[in-house]
């Protein structure tokens, strides 16, 4: 049985031509869903690696990780952090 998804061509992204049978998801609840949440249920879907909204910023550093961190707190928190930190976080 062919099921008619709205237009989207699953292979075109990756997925399987029966993504909606072998998800169980009912193909007249997914028709019946706006563009941006049937988007929503697609990238929920994709290995991780393949989805384009994580894998749009490369990979932080632990070190850009720990400095952005401090960036965000106050600066009285901060200074206890820096104070209370041991070398490898600094």
């Amino acid at each position: 049985m062919e099921i008619e998804s709205s237009g989207i061509n699953f292979e075109d992204l990756g997925l399987p031509a029966d993504f909606l049978q072998l998800h169980n998801i009912d193909p007249s609840f997914f028709n019946g869903l706006s563009e941006d949440i049937k988007m929503e249920i697609i990238l929920e879907y994709l290995p991780k690696d393949d989805n384009p909204v994580q894998n749009n910023q490369p990979a932080l550093s632990n070190e850009q990780q720990n400095l952005d961190f401090l960036n965000s707190l106050p600066l009285n928190l901060r200074e206890e952090v820096l104070l209370t930190s041991d070398e490898a976080f600094i």
